[in-house]
């Protein structure tokens, strides 16, 4: 599993495929946002930041409010790293 850029979980099957994280609803774009900066738009993901998508993960369980209902309501069977992006 990879983690998402997003929400800190492995929950990706892999990277740069553009695959949507099932804790978050972030679409995993492939850019290298530590390269790039966490203040570049994402086209994928309504042209959010991922400095935004976190704050917004971290106030409403998903990247976007209006993805509430479509993320995963348990995901306690995925691992969280001990020490979560900054």
């Amino acid at each position: 599993m990879h983690q998402c850029d997003c929400c800190d979980y492995y929950s990706l099957a892999e990277k740069g495929a553009c695959l949507v994280c099932p804790v978050c609803f972030w679409e995993d774009d492939s850019l290298v946002f530590f390269e790039l900066g966490l203040d570049l738009e994402s086209d994928l993901n309504n042209d959010l930041t991922l400095r935004k998508a976190r704050g917004n993960f971290q106030f409403f369980g998903a990247y976007e409010n209006k993805f509430i209902s479509l993320v995963a309501v348990s995901y306690t069977h995925l691992t969280l790293p001990t020490t979560p992006y900054v």
